[in-house]
């Protein structure tokens, strides 16, 4: 199974989470969770909890089981841990991602909610 057969939302958190590392934020500060339990549609989202704030981004929504939702994402963050994802797809992944195409945005956001960013921070392009 490669990277673009995993739907979007999946890939967006994945983005969402290396933005979030490339902007210098520690990976235990960095949450994948799901939201909207009582719904038909289930929010995938990313959520730093960090400098006594939590900013939460919603990657997208998908129509499945909450648990079947979780274990897909172990499945795809243990396959990209375990160095099991092609570089290239990760690469392609990124480039279409909503994390880098609304980079300014994404870093305004943060900003505006008081998160200050650390200074270890690499650019997000």
């Amino acid at each position: 199974m490669t990277l673009f057969d995993y739907p979007r939302p999946y890939r967006e958190c994945l983005a969402f989470f290396e933005a979030l590392r490339r902007l210098g934020f520690s990976s235990d500060d960095i949450y994948f969770m799901v939201a909207g339990a009582e719904t038909p549609k289930k929010q995938l989202t990313i959520v730093l909890r960090t400098q006594s704030k939590e900013f939460v981004i919603i990657a997208g929504e998908l129509s499945e089981d909450p648990d079947k939702i979780r274990e897909t994402w172990i499945e795809l963050a243990n396959k990209l841990s375990s160095g099991q994802i092609d570089q290239e797809e990760l690469n392609s992944s990124w480039r279409q991602s909503a994390a880098r195409q609304h980079a300014g945005m994404f870093v305004a956001s943060i900003l505006a909610k008081g998160i200050s960013i650390p200074a270890n921070a690499r650019k997000l392009n």
